[in-house]
Parts: C-alpha cells; sequence; structure tokens
C-alpha cells in the first residue's frame, strides 16, 4: 500500500495538470482572468482533493488527522462564539438563558472531545466506500452541478457548465489518480485474476 507522500505527490501532480487544462477553456468562454483564475484555482484544489480524500476513510491516514482537526477547530470556534456573543447573559445572576448557554457549552465541549471516535463510526471502513470510483463518480457529478449551479447567476449558462464541469472532472480525476496508486480500480481483480 503505497505511503501518503506518494499520495501527496500524485494530488500535487495532478492538481498542477487540472489547473492547468481549466484555464482555456474558461477564458475562451468568460473573456475574464479573474474567472479564469478562478476556474484554475478550484480545478487545482479539487484535484488535489481528489487525490487525498480517499484515505479518510484509513483511522490513522494524514487526511483522517487533517479531517478530525477541522471539525475539532470548526467545533471549538462555534463555541467560542457562543460564549463570546452571549457573554453578557453569562456575566449576569443566573437565569434559564445562562443555564441554556452553560449546557450548550458543555455539549459543544464534549462533543469537541468526541470527534476522533464520531468520525470513525460514521467513516466506512478502509478501502471500501471510498475507495470505490463509482462514489466519487457521483460525488464528483453532484460538486460539478453545486459550482454551476453557484455560477450561474454571474456567468453564462455554458460558462457556468464548464466551470462546473472543470471542477467535478478534476475531483474524480485526483481519485482516479489514488485508485491507481491503491491498485483500486473497477475490474482489476478480474483482471488479476484472469492473468
Amino acid at each position: 500500500m503505497p505511503e501518503f507522500e506518494q499520495h501527496r505527490e500524485s494530488a500535487v501532480t495532478w492538481a498542477a495538470v487540472a489547473a492547468t487544462v481549466a484555464g482555456p477553456p474558461v477564458l475562451l468562454l468568460t473573456y475574464s482572468l479573474a474567472w479564469t483564475a478562478a476556474a484554475m484555482l478550484l480545478a487545482g484544489l479539487s484535484g488535489y482533493i481528489g487525490g487525498v480524500l480517499p484515505d479518510t476513510d484509513s483511522y490513522s491516514s494524514v487526511p483522517r488527522r487533517w479531517l478530525n482537526r477541522t471539525i475539532i477547530a470548526a467545533v471549538d470556534v462555534s463555541l467560542a462564539l457562543v460564549i463570546i456573543t452571549n457573554w453578557n447573559l453569562i456575566t449576569v445572576p443566573f437565569s434559564p438563558r445562562t443555564a441554556v448557554i452553560a449546557l450548550l457549552a458543555v455539549i459543544m465541549g464534549t462533543m469537541s472531545a468526541r470527534v476522533d471516535d464520531a468520525v470513525q463510526t460514521l467513516l466506512p471502513t478502509h478501502r471500501q466506500a471510498l475507495h470505490d470510483l463509482h462514489v466519487w463518480i457521483v460525488f464528483g457529478t453532484v460538486s460539478g452541478i453545486a459550482v454551476a449551479i453557484l455560477t450561474d447567476g454571474v456567468l453564462s449558462p455554458v460558462s457556468s457548465t464548464v466551470f462546473g464541469g472543470i471542477v467535478g472532472a478534476a475531483l474524480v480525476g485526483g481519485v482516479f489518480t489514488h485508485l491507481i496508486l491503491d491498485d483500486e480500480l473497477p475490474g482489476e481483480e478480474d483482471d488479476q485474476r484472469d492473468g
């Protein structure tokens, strides 16, 4: 099984290819350097994420640790915002609202401490659904459609469709590079048994 560093290098290479390929069609459709740069950035980011994201299903992997830290940071920042925005309620004499805020703070603090276990429970086991190309084709298609819908109001329908298609294809391409390294592409098991 390849190490994370191999997946990271492959993802970086694919991200560079995806970003480079994304530029010309968007530039020709929009005549905008800003939209071209945005498409290249999103394609590169999507390609990189696709190249490393399948390993979030492994408990000790680097992407899983990134995911856990991101969730913990989001919970902790939310907790801090709840406390800061309600500071005047916390410092005044006890009231039902103070009790609700204190309970919310305890719940969020507990959630922060249990992120690793919760993610382990929710994510599929290693080399299952997140290492299935079909799942990522669906996810890439949904992502591309979402990007196309989000950009439809500011770009022409054709430009937004191309923009979304580039982002979705970059994501699936990144996953494809990951699965190539892991020997997890559909049909590979059959070929290995026959040969």
